[in-house]
């Protein structure tokens, strides 16, 4: 099903009576149907789910993204899980979209904090413009940042995967990002071997996130 939340576009996908919601935040080179797999994975384990499609992105001509805007999207989202009678709610963030996921845990209410899954995250937007061009003064370039640091240090639990071999968001960064948050309740899993955009087809990595979901 699809949905218009606030003018935020996402896929609503049921998982018969469950009481528990998936929220999916996708990378920057990709769309909310491109978690089509994800998605159904999480419906198979018992959890609804809502895809986010952001602003500007497939097909949506009238709207220049940003982060600003972007995290408007997450604010309508945010808004409609508050309003419905969840037990439980997952927010789960790809590459880029970590940093919305992160954003949207630091909105939760602090009686019913949000559990946080990110996959091939980084600590900041800041320190990943560092490496890829250290010498210029990238601090002062970047208009806009994401600090997952900032923003995840809220979330109930955590758990962070990072394919060994990913160039885009290097291993470094998601694991700087793990030793910083300060839960207690925190996941690191090293996916030996898988770069970027395979990670997920890892088996290992699915047993690792089905033992991260049936904890409470």
């Amino acid at each position: 099903e699809i949905v218009s939340i606030d003018g935020t576009r996402a896929y609503f996908l049921t998982s018969g009576t469950s009481t528990r919601l998936a929220v999916i935040y996708h990378g920057n080179a990709s769309t909310a149907c491109s978690n089509a797999s994800l998605a159904r994975l999480f419906l198979l384990r018992g959890w609804n789910v809502l895809s986010v499609e952001y602003a500007g992105y497939s097909g949506d001509t009238e709207h220049t993204p940003s982060v600003a805007l972007l995290r408007k999207d997450v604010d309508h989202i945010d808004r409609w899980v508050k309003a419905e009678p969840y037990t439980e709610v997952l927010i789960v963030g790809r590459s880029v979209g970590s940093g919305f996921a992160s954003y949207h845990v630091s909105l939760a209410p602090p009686a019913f904090p949000y559990a946080l899954l990110l996959v091939s995250p980084f600590d900041s937007l800041l320190e990943v413009a560092r490496g890829q061009f250290p010498m210029y003064p990238v601090r002062f370039m970047m208009r806009d940042n994401l600090d997952n640091v900032a923003s995840g240090g809220s979330a109930s639990r955590v758990l962070i995967i990072h394919g060994t071999r990913d160039v885009i968001v290097p291993f470094e960064r998601g694991k700087s990002l793990f030793e910083k948050l300060p839960q207690k309740n925190k996941t690191f899993y090293s996916a030996e071997g898988y770069e970027h955009n395979d990670v997920l087809d890892s088996h290992e990595v699915w047993q690792v996130i089905d033992d991260f979901l049936q904890l409470r």
